[in-house]
């Protein structure tokens, strides 16, 4: 796939932001972890923080800004 777009990211991502997963979360946080490392994408948007953040070289938190996805 090209793209992964969703509103939570994988464990490892919200780690890497200096948060927690919640509790209520470990399994889609556990589900998106797996999918992250079993599937092959270009890049990966999500929002729920908050915040406009590059993370990783493919990860994307999206809040105000706008991408533009050429395909």
């Amino acid at each position: 796939m090209d793209y992964v777009l969703s509103h939570a990211a994988p464990r490892e991502i919200i780690r890497r932001m200096g948060h927690s997963p919640g509790d209520h979360d470990l399994e889609l946080t556990g589900f998106l972890e797996w999918v992250m490392y079993q599937t092959e994408y270009k890049a990966w948007f999500f929002g729920h923080w908050h915040t406009d953040r590059k993370i990783y070289e493919k990860f994307r938190a999206l809040y105000y800004e706008v991408i533009r996805i050429d395909g």
